[in-house]
C-alpha cells in the first residue's frame, strides 16, 4: 500500500478508537449514575486496557 492509503487507514482506525472510547465512557458514566458501579469500573478498566496497553477493541 502507498503512504496515502496507510495514512487513511491510520486515520480511520484512530477515529474508530475514539468513537469506541466515547461509547465506553458513556456506558461507564451511565453505570455510575444508575447506581451500578461495577459497570463503571469495567468501563474504566477497558479504557485503560485500550489506551495504556494498546489492547484490542471489544466493539466490532
Amino acid at each position: 500500500m502507498g503512504k496515502k492509503t496507510d495514512a487513511v487507514v491510520n486515520g480511520v482506525n484512530m477515529t474508530l478508537k475514539v468513537i469506541t472510547s466515547l461509547l465506553w465512557l458513556a456506558a461507564g458514566i451511565g453505570g455510575f449514575a444508575a447506581g451500578q458501579p461495577i459497570v463503571g469500573i469495567i468501563a474504566i478498566a477497558y479504557l485503560v486496557y485500550l489506551w495504556v496497553f494498546g489492547g484490542r477493541w471489544l466493539i466490532y
